[in-house]
């Protein structure tokens, strides 16, 4: 990395005066800048992470007393197979 700072260095010392120093300032403050953004962003990720697994088990409690309340009905139901059939064949016929 420090090969690449001193060639930057070379490239802009003769047009805008730069000197190493000045430019490792300038570099220092960008990666402290940097730190402190990933610094948030993980915070709020392992925010989001906890929020996450709340509604994982919101849904692990949840969805199997749902799907048993809605498919508890159906087993009480009686299929009555010739009824169904015409009313089948009349909208059959009616299309």
């Amino acid at each position: 990395m420090n090969g690449q700072i001193q060639i930057v260095c070379i490239l802009l010392e003769p047009t805008y005066g730069f000197d190493l120093l000045t430019f490792r300032k300038v570099y220092n403050l960008l990666a402290q800048r940097d730190n402190k953004l990933n610094l948030m962003i993980a915070q709020a990720t392992k925010r989001d992470s906890a929020a996450m697994k709340i509604i994982a088990v919101v849904t692990m409690v949840s969805l199997p007393s749902a799907y048993v309340a809605a498919s508890l009905p159906t087993l009480f139901e009686t299929f009555d197979l010739p009824s169904m059939a015409n009313i089948l064949l009349k909208n059959i016929v009616q299309h």
